[in-house]
């Protein structure tokens, strides 16, 4: 039976791999860049077509995904643990629908347009039916979050 490992050993197993699919998300796409080509982006940035799409464009796309995973991965864990359930996620707990609910009445009644109206909306839209979901699970009887049950 195979030891477990050093938990040094875990993270850096995993920094390696996150750097790894960094680099295959900044090389892969519809047209595919040598290392070379992705180093000169970087670092020798020229205004070619090969320097704009991959520092405008992939770079971000790779430097953002770990954080909103990681961001997402939170989330999920503080849903879980104020529901006490560990299979409890946003979208069980129609958080998902009150925020998609929340953009289309800003949307339409309100007439909101722009991406940061539409992405605040969606936040209070979410934070609102969390307050309702655990307002009448309390109400009922059930499980507060400040609460051992």
């Amino acid at each position: 039976m195979l030891a477990a490992l050093p938990f040094p050993v875990v993270w850096v197993g995993l920094v390696i791999t996150l750097f790894a699919a960094m680099l295959m998300s900044l090389t892969l796409g519809f047209k595919l860049y040598g290392l070379d080509q992705v180093w000169q982006a970087l670092f020798a940035f020229d205004d070619s077509e090969t320097a704009v799409v991959i520092s405008n464009l992939r770079l971000p796309c790779a430097v953002l995904a770990p954080l909103v995973g990681a961001g997402l991965a939170i989330a999920g864990v503080i849903v879980q643990t104020l529901s006490r359930n560990r299979i409890a996620s946003p979208d069980t707990l129609g958080l998902n629908a009150g925020a998609s609910l929340a953009v289309v009445v800003a949307s339409t009644a309100l007439g909101v347009g722009s991406l940061l109206g539409l992405s605040l909306s969606a936040a209070l839209g979410a934070l609102l039916t969390s307050f309702l979901v655990f307002a009448i699970a309390a109400g009922a009887g059930g499980c507060r979050p400040s609460a051992s049950c």
